[in-house]
């Protein structure tokens, strides 16, 4: 059989389509980002002040922290974190690297309630971020997805929290984050966004396997 060569042109034509959820870049995302993190500030504010208190206690240093991460087309963000980490560890350590016995109890407190990320209700203020998304991700451990699922991911704004975070697997595994994540890109909705944002702030865990299905159906529309 003949060997048929395809041009760039051809082969870009060939390649599969990007199913994005008109509502990521809508207007109406962007406004309920900004009334619903406005009405969320004053007790973010106070989150912050309390654990930049009891961190700067606890491990005895400037408690803020500056981080470059991927954003929205692959940009740069720059993001604050609060430190929940001992000034003699890399603060920008992924979560995931670490044992549970590896840290002290006001670390894996602050870890565990996502505290430490608090301070990013600025960057969505400021437009870089979005209330619900893919969470922005370290480069290392965004050098370990594959090409098409990290296209995929930046396609949108990264969230202050998504599918995965209130995932029952969130805060164990790195596995199923993208398949969640490329669920919500596709999928994500007004009704989607509401239901992650209570599930976070009640911090209900969702079944993975249910949140997919549901994610999915057509009756989240």
């Amino acid at each position: 059989m003949e060997r048929v060569e395809l041009s760039p042109t051809q082969m870009a034509a060939a390649a599969p389509v990007l199913e994005l959820s008109a509502w990521c870049s809508s207007r109406s995302k962007r406004a309920i980002d900004v009334i619903v993190a406005g009405l969320l500030a004053p007790f973010a504010v106070i989150g912050v002040a309390f654990t930049a208190l009891v961190s700067a206690m606890s491990f005895r240093g400037w408690p803020f922290f500056l981080q470059d991460r991927t954003g929205l087309g692959g940009g740069r963000i720059r993001i604050i974190k609060v430190r929940s980490l001992p000034r003699d560890w890399d603060p920008t350590v992924g979560k995931h690297r670490l044992q549970e016995d590896e840290f002290s109890a006001v670390s894996h407190f602050i870890r565990a309630n996502h505290l430490d990320e608090l301070p990013q209700f600025a960057n969505v203020f400021a437009g870089s971020m979005s209330l619900v998304g893919p969470r922005p991700m370290i480069d290392d451990v965004l050098e370990l997805l594959e090409d098409d699922v990290r296209d995929r991911r930046h396609a949108v704004k990264p969230g202050l929290s998504g599918l995965w975070q209130v995932s029952t697997m969130g805060s164990l595994s790195l596995d199923e984050c993208p398949e969640l994540d490329l669920a919500y890109i596709e999928n994500a909705s007004r009704r989607v966004d509401l239901c992650i944002l209570w599930w976070t702030l009640t911090r209900r865990q969702v079944d993975s396997e249910f949140l997919l299905q549901w994610v999915r159906s057509h009756n989240v529309k």
